[in-house]
């Protein structure tokens, strides 16, 4: 089993519990600048690359480095929740987190159990990953886009 999480890099303390976080499975961890810069198809992308599940953990709206940043990811969360419901792959396999600094110390009880509900799943199929040709989506995703502007650089957002 392969599990890929996106970790917003302004939660330290989560960064901290996540790296002596253990897991059966394989687990590749990305930190990234903001849980909002996460695009979707950097997590239908890890789907497609053989992950059977995604997360994605973001500060808390209050400690948002951004302030915008854990809206943009929640919105983002909703579009591929859309596609992995649309595709066949499931939205179960895909979860967002919003954690509070205090909170980073559950960090591994919250995987452990969403790991669980993902291997009591079906394995996936190459065939049931291949999105291509779903325009419904490919357009929504591309409306998300230019509606939040994920192409732009949350650190100043003049790119």
């Amino acid at each position: 089993m392969m599990i890929k999480i996106f970790l917003c890099g302004w939660n330290s303390p989560a960064v901290t519990e996540l790296s002596n976080f253990q897991s059966e499975g394989k687990m590749d961890v990305e930190t990234v600048v903001c849980g909002g810069s996460v695009s979707p198809s950097q997590i239908v992308d890890a789907f497609e690359r053989g992950c059977d599940g995604v997360c994605l953990i973001t500060c808390s709206q209050n400690e948002c480095h951004y302030r915008l940043g854990v809206e943009t990811a929640s919105k983002i969360a909703s579009v591929v929740s859309d596609i992995l419901r649309i595709s066949g792959i499931g939205d179960e396999r895909f979860r967002i987190e919003q954690l509070r600094s205090d909170q980073a110390k559950n960090i591994s009880k919250i995987l452990s159990e969403w790991i669980r509900s993902i291997e009591s799943l079906q394995p996936l199929t190459r065939k049931e990953v291949k999105l291509e040709g779903l325009p419904k989506i490919e357009e929504r995703v591309r409306h998300l886009s230019e509606e939040l502007n994920v192409l732009y650089c949350l650190e100043c957002g003049k790119c």
